[in-house]
């Protein structure tokens, strides 16, 4: 460090650095929790409807860390949802093939920005 320069406020900085990477990953959660809400939303309006039951087992399951990193999983619960986004041969009179594929081609424009801002309006900031 050249002569005569002192460096001052290094604290405030360290303090303020440990602040957000401990807000980080509730943040990161939140955010991402909603972004998995919004994409089931989407999702539900384009799955093809029958007799409903299908359409009634979608879900947005809370945000969980593994080794993979923090992931929001979205999706339904029967034994024939995948048949039934796969086919895509099969006119549906209510709801499409590849719901859940087309929603988040939808919903994927814009993820890190509207993440982002998410975040930030839970008081984290970089």
């Amino acid at each position: 460090m050249a002569k005569g320069i002192k460096v001052t406020g290094d604290e405030e900085v360290r303090r303020g650095l440990r602040r957000m990477s401990k807000a980080f990953p509730a943040a990161a959660a939140k955010a991402l929790w909603t972004e998995g809400i919004a994409l089931d939303a989407e999702m539900v309006q384009r799955i093809p409807v029958d007799t409903g039951r299908l359409r009634s087992t979608h879900y947005a399951a809370p945000p969980e860390r593994d080794a993979r990193g923090l992931h929001v999983e979205v999706g339904v619960g029967t034994a024939y949802a995948l048949p039934v986004h796969e086919r895509t041969e099969v006119a549906h009179v209510t709801g499409e093939a590849k719901y859940l594929a087309n929603a988040l081609a939808v919903r994927a424009h814009g993820f890190l920005a509207r993440l982002g801002a998410r975040m930030r309006r839970t008081g984290w900031r970089v």
